[in-house]
């Protein structure tokens, strides 16, 4: 009796340990989750023509954390995509460390960014990209390797490439404009000459033979 008493407290213990290590565990775990913070672009899915341009918008969403600074990598497919211009209109970055540009080579968009004390937390812009199309095809934009860098003093690294979404682009070729076939062109009938009356020839007048007086008749 003794040793099952024994078995039963050392199974207990071993159970309330494994449980204790758990609970610490998530309690390490769940608050990096909750503040993770996710890069995405705007919009998500769009089909446009070969030769149009794409705004593209990056935002940012810190999960209730405070951030100071982000650094992102956005990938594009060059043979589709060629890169226009950027714009940090309306961003929630206001100091620019390394201005937005872009790397054909690689096929892409890097800058780093910043905001002073006490940082940005929610759902905001941070830059706008503007690519038109070369060619037909599907063409996607990711977010790679990135920092978004928590206002905790220590720069904790809040990115979190789960939380992080690319977007996908259907180019297609603009439809071929329909060939309206030219209406054939109907001869003029040429107009009826009239015979013009030909002038009839004058009736030869009968000659009178002359009178001849001989004398003494």
């Amino acid at each position: 009796m003794g040793y099952l008493v024994s078995k039963k407290k050392k199974e207990h213990f071993i159970a309330r340990t494994v449980l204790l290590v758990g609970v610490c565990a998530l309690f390490f775990v769940l608050p990096n989750y909750l503040h993770a913070a996710g890069l995405f672009l705007a919009p998500e899915r769009q089909t446009v023509t070969v030769g149009q341009e794409i705004d593209v918008l990056l935002r940012v969403n810190t999960q209730s954390a405070s951030i100071n600074a982000i650094e992102p990598i956005i990938t594009y497919p060059v043979n589709l995509l060629e890169g226009i211009s950027t714009s940090k209109a309306g961003s929630i970055l206001t100091i620019w460390v390394q201005e937005p540009a872009f790397n054909a080579a690689d096929g892409t968009v890097r800058f780093a960014g910043g905001r002073p004390n006490p940082g940005f937390i929610g759902t905001g812009d941070v830059l706008r990209i503007r690519f038109r199309a070369r060619q037909a095809g599907n063409a996607a934009i990711n977010i790679g390797a990135s920092s978004v860098l928590a206002n905790d003093g220590n720069g904790t690294e809040l990115f979190n490439s789960a939380q992080s979404q690319g977007a996908s682009y259907i180019l297609e070729n603009a439809p071929a404009e329909p060939i309206t076939p030219e209406p054939e062109s109907v001869p003029e009938p040429e107009p009826e000459t009239q015979p013009q009356p030909q002038p009839q020839p004058e009736p030869e007048s009968e000659s009178q033979p002359e009178l001849v007086v001989q004398p003494g008749t």
